[in-house]
């Protein structure tokens, strides 16, 4: 990884922690720290891409639709096997949970074919190919994350149908995954750290400590995790800070921390924020 070219510049940039972590996801879906291709440069004549690359570009490792459906019908399967074995559902609950997810896969592959039919009609050259590469970094974005995050049809589907019991067992194990997903993401955020501040293993600690009951993790997880604790982080007050670092470290972590301030708007624009109960 970039981490040590990162760190020299000591930013902490949008682009620190991808790849750093190896958690067990909610609803089967990845963790959301994932490099994404970038926009292909511009030929002098000719396709940007063929369109017989089409496929491959926007699904990478899947390759064509084909794996890119079956990729989604395996983390689909995994989703309702997760809840499954907290609710113990009914024949009729996973078919209600089946066709809710195959209902988010059919959507996302018309859209799919929609952007690609733009995309070959349109043959975008150097002046606009932005216009279309917009369209197209979501689907590759969700190739890659998945569509059964917390904000997804799948997931809305459970929490209307389930009741009583079930719903209680539901609702424990998705606190106890967030909670899990949303340390992994502090303890890493706090691990590169190590280059920039030598933090010894007590100080890494107390400063994951003060991050866990001074921030909140986010309504929904995904490719903007970086961007949220980040955010998190620069809400810290230096008193709070001292409780885990003190002297020169103290300033290099405070001022580290502040550099995350300006995602605020880039994520309300997102709808990203604090976690609360209404959000369920």
């Amino acid at each position: 990884m970039a981490r040590k070219h990162l760190l020299r510049r000591q930013t902490l940039s949008a682009a620190l922690l991808l790849s750093a972590l190896a958690t067990s996801p909610t609803w089967g879906e990845d963790d959301g720290w994932i490099e994404f291709g970038d926009a292909p440069q511009q030929q002098e004549q000719g396709w940007m891409i063929p369109p017989e690359q089409f496929d491959q570009w926007v699904f990478q490792h899947a390759s064509n639709i084909e794996g890119q459906r079956k990729e989604f019908e395996t983390k689909l399967a995994l989703a309702i096997d997760n809840v499954n074995d907290v609710c113990q559902l009914t024949e009729e609950q996973r078919l209600t949970l089946r066709l809710a997810g195959e209902i988010e896969i059919n959507r996302y592959f018309a859209k799919y074919k929609q952007v690609k039919a733009y995309y070959i009609k349109t043959k975008p050259d150097q002046n606009n190919f932005n216009d279309i590469w917009q369209l197209i970094q979501p689907l590759q974005q969700i190739a890659q994350v998945g569509l059964f995050g917390e904000d997804s049809a799948l997931v809305k589907a459970s929490q209307e149908m389930l009741k009583g019991e079930q719903r209680s067992r539901l609702r424990e194990l998705e606190k106890e995954r967030r909670d899990y997903r949303y340390r992994a993401l502090v303890e890493a955020y706090v691990m590169l750290f190590d280059d920039v501040a030598p933090l010894s293993s007590t100080q890494r600690e107390r400063l994951v400590a003060v991050l866990l009951e001074n921030t909140w993790p986010p309504n929904v997880f995904g490719t903007n995790d970086q961007h949220y604790i980040m955010h998190q982080s620069s809400l810290l007050s230096r008193k709070k800070i001292e409780k885990a670092v003190d002297g020169p470290l103290l300033d290099l972590v405070y001022d580290t921390f502040q550099k995350g301030k300006g995602y605020k708007s880039f994520l309300e624009s997102q709808g990203i924020k604090p976690y609360a109960e209404e959000d369920e």
